[in-house]
């Protein structure tokens, strides 16, 4: 087969001008307008990626936040817990005072309404045990009473200690001879001739002058002033003591009952 060479080399030719005008007009523009491409694409990419990581920020940012005002809001539920535990715990314990004061005004006013009460109990007994004693005594005063009250002054008389017997010596010496004998009733001639010589023994006097007088409120005494001083012997003494001792008798009855009540409240 023979080869026609100009032809051939006139093809050759033709196809390199045909590259070469391919290059130049078509593949060079295609290849640098997706080289632009690329760069654009990348530089998309990059901003992509930037708003990506920029996002991400924001949302770690207020992520945070949100977990801040969270927490936030917690302790304040927390503290508004508290504080309104507080506020009820402080309303009890106030109410609870109150009623623990308004408890205690009453109990003490209760209790001095019971000592009132018992006060006034001891002294109408009292009262009543000496008023019937005394009455009994009034009615039954008589001679005989009377012999036994001298007798019993007279006996206290010779029991004086040293120094109440001194003190009415010196009493009898300074305002001379006289003495005041005082009686429920009237004293015979035989009560008062004892008292006179228990009187004259124990001041050691030879005479004495006595005066005598009634004194019903004695209930059943004697009594025998010199100067400023009094010696006496009177059931109405032993009708103090017997209140006295009343009184003390219902104290401790009231006193049980008192402490009862107070234990039971």
């Amino acid at each position: 087969m023979l080869i026609d060479w100009p032809t051939t080399v006139a093809q050759i030719i033709n196809f390199l001008i045909l590259l070469f005008l391919l290059r130049r007009f078509l593949y060079r523009p295609l290849i640098d307008t997706m080289a632009a491409r690329r760069e654009e694409i990348a530089q998309e990419f990059m901003e992509a990626q930037r708003q990506t990581d920029e996002a991400q920020r924001v949302q770690r940012v207020y992520g945070d936040k949100l977990a801040e005002w969270e927490t936030h809001r917690q302790a304040l539920l927390e503290e508004a817990h508290r504080d309104a535990d507080h506020a009820r715990e402080h309303m009890l314990e106030q109410a609870r005072r109150e009623v623990a004061a308004e408890k205690a005004a009453w109990l003490e006013d209760l209790s001095h309404e019971r000592a009132v009460f018992l006060e006034k109990v001891r002294r109408l007994s009292r009262q009543q045990v000496l008023a019937i004693s005394r009455q009994v005594l009034r009615d039954l005063a008589d001679a005989d009473i009377e012999s036994g009250v001298a007798a019993a002054f007279v006996a206290r008389l010779r029991n004086l200690d040293s120094a109440t017997r001194l003190s009415l010596r010196k009493s009898m010496n300074q305002v001379g001879q006289e003495i005041a004998v005082g009686s429920a009733f009237s004293l015979s001639d035989r009560s008062r001739q004892a008292v006179e010589e228990a009187l004259k023994q124990e001041l050691d006097l030879e005479t004495l002058k006595v005066s005598y007088r009634q004194m019903p409120e004695l209930i059943a005494g004697l009594e025998v002033r010199i100067g400023g001083h009094k010696l006496s012997w009177s059931v109405d003494d032993y009708l103090h003591t017997l209140q006295d001792s009343l009184a003390d008798v219902l104290s401790e009855v009231a006193e049980p009952s008192g402490a009862s009540s107070h234990a039971a409240d």
